[in-house]
């Protein structure tokens, strides 16, 4: 082999070694600026539902929707997207948020007992499907009261239909359905429209109230439909007003729910030792309108509140002394005394 063709061998491997390194270089390149790109979006998520959660604090705010670089997954000790633990906020949402557009939605709702205690912040995903089934479609019912109080429909996928219409669900390949009921599970339910969404994605929860209104207390009981049929997963758990019914369409599962509603029963103890402790003070003050304003500060209803017992019967007293409370302030108001609240 000649010299000359010797030197044009190593020309060409030398060029092609420097390419594979410059190829090497702005692979490597990309790859780097796309985890950049997502840790930025990430972070900026992480940004978003950390004001989310502090605007819940403050007040009850407007419904919103956010993008997310992916799926993401919720349980009692917080979101998966580094926000952590989410303190004493009141949260329900599904275990797993995803959807083919990259968002979730938001809502938080204002909890009074009659004074504010705190907000509830609901969490979820466009992709879920909310069907509310109305056991009383010819007239005002719990349903369209339900369906009234979740988000708007640009907000939530939502729809409501008649208890003979369930077999007539057809499938729209939702990443999750959750069927809500009033008063008992139909026996023999099945879902035979339903074919691209997995079982094990498909839940109910019913709700037993008395009277026609979800705005006072009753249960809630989850159930799952992962082996074609619905299996109830635990025991009726007790719910305290709209809010908290509300809290159970967005729950998960069953733990979820208890878990956002024994931190509310924990806010509710603080608030109300502190109106407790302002009503006292009222009281031992005669100056506050004398002997007729007395009654309203009365501290037992206060004390009651103060309970932190997720049970149907610690529910009823919490309900009962929250009636109380009012009753007082409207008497405080008819003597011109000072408000409790």
């Amino acid at each position: 082999m000649s010299k000359g063709t010797i030197e044009v061998q190593v020309h060409w491997i030398f060029i092609a070694v420097a390419g594979s390194l410059i190829l090497l270089f702005f692979a490597g390149f990309a790859v780097t600026q796309k985890r950049a790109g997502e840790q930025s979006e990430l972070a900026g998520l992480q940004r978003n539902l950390q004001t989310i959660v502090a605007g819940a604090e403050a007040g009850a705010g407007s419904d919103t929707r956010l993008r997310v670089p992916g799926g993401i997954t919720y349980s009692c000790d917080g979101f998966s997207v580094g926000l952590g633990d989410v303190g004493d906020v009141i949260v329900f949402a599904p275990t797993e948020l995803s959807s083919a557009q990259n968002e979730i939605i938001t809502a938080s709702r204002e909890w009074r007992l009659p004074f504010r205690v705190a907000n509830f912040l609901y969490v979820s995903s466009p992709a879920v499907r909310y069907i509310i089934v109305d056991d009383d479609p010819g007239r005002e019912s719990k349903a369209d009261a339900l369906f009234r109080a979740l988000p708007d429909a640009k907000f939530v996928t939502k729809e409501k239909i008649s208890i003979s219409d369930i077999d007539k669900i057809a499938d729209q390949r939702n990443t999750k359905i959750r069927l809500v009921f009033f008063g008992s599970m139909p026996s023999l339910l099945s879902l035979p429209g339903i074919t691209d969404t997995p079982r094990e994605d498909i839940s109910a929860v019913v709700i037993m109230s008395s009277g026609n209104t979800i705005d006072g207390t009753g249960t809630v009981q989850f159930f799952t439909y992962g082996g074609g049929t619905f299996t109830n997963t635990g025991n009726p758990l007790p719910f305290l007003k709209q809010e908290s019914v509300m809290g159970a369409v967005f729950a998960g599962t069953a733990e979820i729910y208890t878990c956002g509603m024994q931190r509310a029963l924990e806010r509710l103890s603080l608030v109300a030792e502190m109106y407790g402790k302002r009503a006292k003070a009222l009281y031992d003050k005669r100056e506050y309108g004398g002997t007729n304003c007395q009654p309203a500060y009365n501290q037992n209803a206060f004390s009651a509140m103060q309970r932190k017992q997720l049970t149907m019967g610690g529910i009823t007293d919490i309900d009962n002394a929250a009636k109380q409370i009012d009753r007082q302030n409207t008497q405080a108001q008819i003597y011109s005394c000072a408000l409790v609240y």
